[in-house]
């Protein structure tokens, strides 16, 4: 492939728990790719597994064009964990961090790649999502966003080095959220490339009742992000709203629990996170670095530019105002 050397070889990092019925799919559309076999490496993690899905990548393993290197947690080690671990493994200068229960259509890494060439400051760069990405918001013409969803991104491993890891104190959601946030802190950029796409088969934005494990974690780690990104007194603001929500009327039994829930666990995490807020507070903070309402992230359209365009083909009602930290407190 022309304009193609070693250093745009790539580490494609697959992180599973009991998801075998998505493996054959997904190692099939990788097989796929346009892109140079012998630029390409895959690391597998299984996240203690009980169903065959080792013994399904083994026999896959044996005679496919790209080399497998099976990684076994004998303990659920949670998402971002999982992903660093699987990383450190590998050397190639780009990450493509892929779910298992995706479909890369095959021009998508050449598009991700491609974008990371023409422009050295990109630490990440998003692909699109089929039938519908997560609701944020980009801008048209330098296709920069607040974060990237790492369900199918390509990030460089200098900046993933760089700014520390996957955030290994979530388990699960927000760590994608959090590792832009740490990009553009270290004056790196995080794009979204909608000409790179893939379909990605458990992500819907439904309601509550279906996600209550997602909507506990993200709730959980929200609190914990505005921690690390705004300091104490203005989390302590936005807990009180969430304490307010349990005696409202229209909220529902599960969403109290939940909310209740994420309110008590949270707490062991706060020193880690004051921490972290302790170390940037004096930097500037990137206008990508907002929160919107109570459980979304990202600006809306009009806080930073007006060529901001939904990364969905259609736009979701009532998700409230956005809120910029400023790290001062």
């Amino acid at each position: 492939m022309p304009g193609y050397h070693e250093h745009n070889s790539v580490d494609i990092i697959i992180v599973n728990h009991n998801d075998s019925r998505y493996i054959r799919r997904c190692f099939n559309r990788i097989r796929e790719l346009d892109f140079p076999p012998d630029l390409m490496n895959i690391y597998w993690l299984d996240n203690a597994s009980s169903d065959s899905s080792v013994e399904m990548v083994r026999e896959i393993q044996s005679d496919y064009p790209i080399p497998i290197t099976i990684l076994q947690a004998k303990r659920n080690l949670g998402f971002p964990e999982a992903n660093n671990r699987a990383i450190r493994e590998g050397t190639s200068e780009f990450i493509f961090l892929l779910n298992q229960d995706t479909e890369v259509h095959p021009d998508c890494l050449k598009n991700l790649v491609e974008t990371m060439n023409e422009d050295a400051s990109i630490g990440i760069a998003e692909a699109r999502q089929v039938p519908d990405s997560h609701p944020k918001y980009y801008d048209e013409e330098s296709r920069q966003t607040s974060w990237c969803c790492c369900g199918g991104s390509l990030v460089r491993r200098t900046a993933f080095v760089q700014v520390g890891e996957f955030e290994g104190h979530f388990f699960y959601y927000c760590d994608d959220v959090d590792l832009g946030w740490k990009l553009w802190l270290a004056g790196w950029k995080c794009v979204f490339v909608k000409e790179a796409s893939y379909v990605h088969y458990s992500y819907t934005h439904v309601g509550i009742e279906k996600r209550p494990r997602a909507f506990y974690f993200t709730l959980r780690n929200g609190i914990l992000m505005r921690y690390a990104y705004c300091g104490p007194w203005s989390t302590l603001k936005y807990v009180g709203r969430l304490f307010h929500l349990l005696i409202a009327a229209d909220e529902s039994a599960l969403q109290k629990k939940i909310i209740l829930r994420a309110l008590f666990s949270h707490v062991p995490h706060i020193p880690h996170f004051l921490r972290r807020w302790s170390a940037i507070r004096n930097l500037k903070t990137p206008a990508w670095i907002q929160f919107r309402g109570l459980y979304e992230f990202g600006p809306l359209p009009g806080d930073i530019s007006d060529n901001l365009r939904t990364t969905r083909y259609r736009d979701r009602p009532g998700e409230g105002v956005s809120e910029r930290c400023t790290n001062k407190d």
